[in-house]
């Protein structure tokens, strides 16, 4: 079920109008009662929501979803129908009252025109073209997941098989002359009703026996990690992954105290040195003061260093072979 099918006996609710209303782009109550939107960016508070409604909502939202929430399990990330992405926390771990987050799925579906100026553009393009392992960086609401999207959809016009991997299925591409095809994996949370957990490295390892042509992970933050670097240094070409960092080098530096996390046996120089051989491109997206949403950077690793090829929107450098790259 959609958000815009439920709670239709409170069509009248501030907190339903919200959920229908096609221009807003996140829903959020604070607190159990306070109801805010974002907006191209913009938090506004609109309003109060009464708590017996906001309970129906969840009962309904979950259990459509397939998901609990409760004293035993009081947190929970699920994906609804038309493909908007709920996070919900309660009392006792949310202290102040219910926290609620419901992030609209786009039905605007941006081209990657809509994030790179011409001379971007370009180098995307080809790094596409040339498979290239691409990592989209970026802070919260930066555009990261949207972007990849646009990243998928022009793969698939060349006739790609995509796997995508992900805790909540965000990744809708959309193109109209597609010659490829796309699989969807979705983790899953183990569950009071038995349901074993499947996490997002049991999909990787799944993915790599579906004859992908690329293998793209929705965000790279545990043990998947180790995995998803391997793939890109043994064959899988063309694969893409985001990951929350405020630049190029924070990205290299976030990923690399992740593989130590997960295997602590490596020397750092080694995890840095299989980094910059797995990864040809980190692609840095922001969220502007006006909303807007760019590609700013663009930087390829080497052995030593990051080097420049986009910087803030400019052309500064040419696109590098791995060869050229690493030689």
């Amino acid at each position: 079920m959609s958000v815009r099918n439920l709670l239709l006996q409170h069509i009248d609710s501030p907190f339903a109008r919200s959920l229908n209303d096609p221009t807003i782009d996140e829903v959020i109550v604070h607190k159990g009662r306070e109801l805010w939107t974002d907006c191209d960016g913009r938090l506004s508070r609109c309003g109060v929501v009464e708590l017996p409604e906001l309970q129906l909502f969840l009962e309904q939202a979950l259990s459509d979803a397939g998901r609990h929430l409760d004293r035993l399990t009081p947190m929970v990330d699920a994906r609804l129908a038309d493909g908007s992405r709920l996070c919900a926390v309660i009392p006792p771990i949310a202290t102040e009252g219910i926290e609620l987050s419901i992030r609209r799925h786009s039905q605007q579906h941006l081209g990657l025109d809509a994030f790179a100026n011409t001379a971007a553009l370009s180098v995307i393009h080809q790094l596409l073209d040339e498979r290239h392992n691409i990592v989209v960086s970026g802070p919260t609401s930066s555009g990261k997941t949207t972007f990849l999207s646009a990243l998928l959809a022009r793969s698939l016009q060349q006739g790609d098989r995509i796997i995508t991997i992900e805790d909540t299925c965000e990744l809708r591409p959309t193109t109209d002359n597609s010659s490829g095809h796309l699989v969807h994996l979705e983790s899953r949370q183990r569950s009071t009703d038995g349901s074993a957990e499947v996490t997002l490295h049991d999909l990787l390892v799944t993915a790599l026996r579906l004859r992908p042509d690329r293998i793209v992970v929705g965000e790279v933050r545990g043990a998947e990690v180790v995995t998803l670097v391997h793939a890109m240094n043994t064959g899988h070409d063309g694969s893409m992954s985001t990951c929350h960092a405020n630049s190029p080098a924070d990205a290299i530096h976030r990923l690399s105290h992740l593989i130590l996390q997960h295997s602590p046996n490596w020397p750092v120089r080694s995890i840095l040195d299989h980094l910059h051989r797995s990864i040809d491109a980190i692609v840095q997206v922001q969220r502007m003061s006006n909303g807007e949403r760019i590609v700013t950077e663009i930087f390829q690793p080497t052995l030593d260093r990051l080097i420049p090829v986009v910087s803030s929107g400019s052309l500064c450098g040419a696109v590098k072979s791995r060869n050229d790259r690493l030689g």
